[in-house]
């Protein structure tokens, strides 16, 4: 199971939270935001000297709302992704191991088709894997919450993952974390419920770790407080 940790270096806080995590072993893939000036020297420096246990990714940054998505050119999408890849590799000094979105929108038709071309694009032994977001019908009913956004988040990993399977690009084979953040108080008996759906070795559990939303809190210090096997914690698997 890979326990990524999305938004780093959206803030101060956000960075100490994720980092921490790292130290103990709770994270095994970590979603950078290059265009935020929070994702400085020291914070790469940081999480670089972890980047043998754990995946290092781009966490892809479109401001647009979601409604407004499928308006944004073609030119302009390709312009903005591979802007953010060339940043990644200045920043870090070497390509990331994935990429996703922020809240997802890498998973939007036209974004994401921009971003199999790009993918497509680099050197087959150096192509990052790509997130996905489906969740198989089964896994949303059990969870027994969040059912309609779990919904729409699926419906965009479904084609994601299609596309990527018809291109031969690598992605994740599960997905979970989905919830509604105003019930954070719920999110250790959640959490339970992520960790018992996600048993293949490639699954992905999305987490938002921090120490000033009290969901970004919640979050961190559960996991951090978890009965997690670390064996159960595994970077992506090539096979």
């Amino acid at each position: 199971m890979i326990i990524c940790a999305d938004d780093f270096g959206h803030a101060e806080d956000i960075n100490a939270a994720i980092l921490e995590l790292v130290r103990m072993g709770r994270l095994s893939a970590v979603s950078c935001m290059v265009l935020s000036p929070h994702l400085n020297t020291t914070a790469i420096s940081d999480l670089r000297q972890h980047e043998t246990s754990v995946d290092i990714g781009l966490h892809l940054e479109f401001v647009e709302p979601m409604t407004t998505l499928s308006r944004i050119p073609d030119a302009e999408v390709s312009r903005r992704i591979e802007e953010q890849y060339r940043k990644f590799r200045e920043l870090f000094g070497r390509a990331p191991d994935f990429i996703d979105g922020h809240r997802h929108k890498h998973e939007f038709k036209n974004i994401r088709d921009g971003l199999v071309r790009f993918v497509l694009s680099l050197p087959e032994t150096s192509r990052p894997y790509v997130r996905n977001t489906f969740m198989p019908l089964s896994q949303m009913l059990s969870q027994r919450h969040s059912f309609f956004k779990c919904l729409l988040i699926s419906q965009l990993g479904r084609g994601t993952r299609r596309v990527l399977a018809d291109t031969g690009i690598r992605t994740n084979s599960g997905f979970a974390g989905v919830y509604n953040y105003l019930h954070w108080q719920k999110f250790p008996g959640y959490l339970r419920g992520f960790i018992e759906q996600l048993r293949g070795t490639n699954g992905i559990l999305m987490i938002h770790p921090g120490s000033i939303e009290n969901w970004r809190r919640n979050e961190a210090g559960t996991l951090r407080d978890a009965d997690l096997p670390a064996a159960t914690v595994s970077r992506f698997k090539s096979f």
